[in-house]
């Protein structure tokens, strides 16, 4: 099979894309003067976060796209541009594995208005995708947050280390629910709708990439303030209330659901009241997180997936 070459993968992103203008640099899309402009960036490499026999190039491209997106959406922003850098080795991959990608990737860009305008491609003998994303927002939303505002959580958690489980073959399930963990690992979504209807009621938020366990502990080091939870309000889905544990909820890295605090008492159908900020100051004695089962302080066993 004919192996594409550095111009022909940059053509199957540019031949319809007239916003990609091959400079070396390249005018930033900006909204009006009032909206802050913000930028994110994520890397996905593979054998670290990713398995090439795992992810078809769909689920790839739309699981990189999805993680920055998620990241842009969780300060408060509205995507606007985007640049991909991508490494690979035909050792790996094939032309139609890489077609594939670029089309769905593209795909993720028109959906979202999120216009691609530049990037680069090199070669690696892992396949390295690393994606900048920017955007606007009117209300920047930091992590910080203070004392006797309510913890909040979009979706419900566990799926996501389900889905590891299955792929590495370390547990099985039903078949008919095997999809939705596989889908929830493979391809999640960023909650941008349900973010939307979030952000006037947000002190503040953030994505939940690392697991709620690590996730809410660096909330917290940032308000300075401990956080208190219940392990029990952690929503699981119906379907996995006796597959999935508290713990595992607790714990499941790239769920991709966001995290937030209001002061508000809030009855939205996606969201979730799990804990509280509590008036206590972090020190040496103070814990960042205190977790909580059935009104007992619970220690977990496992604090899920760490980078190094």
């Amino acid at each position: 099979m004919k192996k594409l070459k550095e111009e022909d993968i940059i053509k199957l992103f540019t031949q319809k894309n007239k916003n990609f203008h091959f400079d070396d640099c390249e005018i930033l899309p900006v909204k009006k003067s009032h909206y802050k402009n913000i930028i994110t960036c994520d890397t996905m490499i593979e054998e670290t976060h990713f398995k090439i026999e795992w992810h078809n190039p769909i689920q790839l491209a739309k699981k990189l796209f999805h993680i920055n997106l998620s990241d842009l959406i969780s300060s408060g922003g509205i995507p606007l541009w985007c640049t991909l850098q991508m490494g690979f080795s035909y050792k790996k991959v094939s032309s139609d594995y890489i077609k594939t990608f670029i089309k769905q990737f593209l795909k993720e860009c028109n959906k979202y208005q999120c216009p691609l305008i530049g990037g680069d491609t090199f070669y690696s003998q892992l396949m390295v995708l690393s994606l900048t994303m920017g955007g606007y927002t009117k209300n920047y939303l930091t992590r910080n947050s203070y004392p006797d505002s309510y913890i909040y959580v979009t979706g419900n958690f566990g799926l996501s280390l389900l889905g590891y489980k299955l792929l590495a073959k370390k547990t099985s399930i039903p078949e008919k629910l095997k999809n939705i963990a596989l889908k929830k690992h493979l391809s999640p979504s960023a909650r941008l709708e349900w973010a939307k209807k979030i952000y006037p009621y947000a002190i503040s938020m953030m994505d939940v990439s690392d697991g709620l366990y690590q996730d809410l502990q660096k909330m917290a080091k940032i308000s300075n303030y401990q956080f208190e939870i219940h392990l029990e309000k952690i929503p699981i889905h119906p379907a996995f209330k006796n597959i999935i544990s508290p713990e595992e909820a607790l714990i499941s890295g790239e769920e991709y659901e966001l995290i937030f605090t209001s002061k508000k008492e809030l009855n939205l159908p996606f969201v979730t009241k799990i804990g509280k900020v509590s008036s206590k100051k972090l020190n040496s004695n103070i814990l960042p997180l205190i977790i909580y089962f059935n009104n007992k302080k619970y220690s977990i066993k496992e604090i899920g997936y760490e980078h190094f």
